[in-house]
C-alpha cells in the first residue's frame, strides 16, 4: 500500500545554500554535528522528537573503516561504500538503541518503539555520513543539504539527504527510509529521487 511507505513532514526546496544552513542547523541543534565512534546520538520517534546515546566499540568501528579502505578510486565507488557504511551504520545503533526494529518507510509499523520517519532518518544519515567525512574516509562526495519531494510531484511529502559529487557538481541523495534499518541506503540522482523513485520490491508490495 502507498501509505505504507510515504508521508513525512517536509518544506519547498530551497537553493543549495540554503538547504545545507537549514540541515547543519538541525544537526547543531540537536547536538549531532560533531559526532564521535565513541559517543553520537541517533534521532527516532518521528520528528526527531526522540533521541538515543550510541558508542561504537573499536572493533565497529573498524568495521566501518575497512569499508573505505583502501580508498575509493572514484565517486561511484565512493557513494556504493557509503551505503553499505550507512546500513552498518544502523546495525550497529540499532542494537543499543531498539531501532534495530526500524521497519521501511513511515506507516507500516507507526509509532511503534524504535520506528523512525523520513525526518530521522535523513538526520541520522546526515550525521553518519558528517562523521564518516571528519575521520578522512570521504574523498569525492560533500553534504549538500536536504532534498525535498511532496505533493503533485512524487506523491506524498518526503525528505532526504543531498550529496554533492565535488568533481563535477552533480547532486544525489542520500536515503535510508526506503528498507528495514540496517539495510544498505539508497543513492541516486537527485532528479531520478525528485520524480518519485522508489525501490521496485517496495513498490511489488502495493
Amino acid at each position: 500500500m502507498f501509505l505504507a511507505l510515504s508521508g513525512c513532514r517536509t518544506t519547498a526546496d530551497t537553493d543549495k545554500d540554503g538547504s545545507f544552513t537549514s540541515l547543519h542547523r538541525a544537526l547543531a541543534e540537536k547536538n549531532m554535528s560533531a559526532p564521535a565512534p565513541e559517543h553520537f546520538l541517533i534521532c527516532h520517534g518521528y520528528g526527531c522528537r526522540r533521541q538515543s546515546p550510541v558508542a561504537l566499540s573499536s572493533a565497529e568501528w573498524r568495521q566501518i573503516r575497512n569499508l573505505f579502505h583502501p580508498p575509493s578510486r572514484n565517486a561511484a565507488e565512493e557513494r556504493q561504500r557509503i551505503s553499505e557504511a550507512v546500513g552498518l551504520m544502523e546495525r550497529f545503533s540499532g542494537a543499543q538503541t531498539g531501532t534495530d526494529r526500524n521497519k521501511a518507510g513511515t506507516f507500516q509499523a507507526a509509532f511503534r518503539n524504535g520506528q523512525m520517519d523520513c525526518e530521522d532518518e535523513m538526520m541520522n544519515a546526515a550525521m553518519y555520513f558528517t562523521l564518516f567525512a571528519q575521520h578522512d574516509l570521504i574523498r569525492y562526495h560533500r553534504l549538500a543539504g536536504e532534498a525535498h519531494r511532496g505533493f503533485f510531484l512524487g506523491g506524498w511529502p518526503h525528505r532526504a539527504v543531498r550529496l554533492e559529487d565535488t568533481e563535477n557538481g552533480d547532486i544525489y541523495v542520500l536515503d535510508s527510509w526506503f528498507h528495514d534499518n540496517g539495510h544498505p541506503a539508497e543513492i541516486l540522482p537527485y532528479t531520478v529521487w525528485r520524480g518519485g523513485w522508489r525501490p521496485a520490491k517496495e513498490i511489488a508490495k502495493e
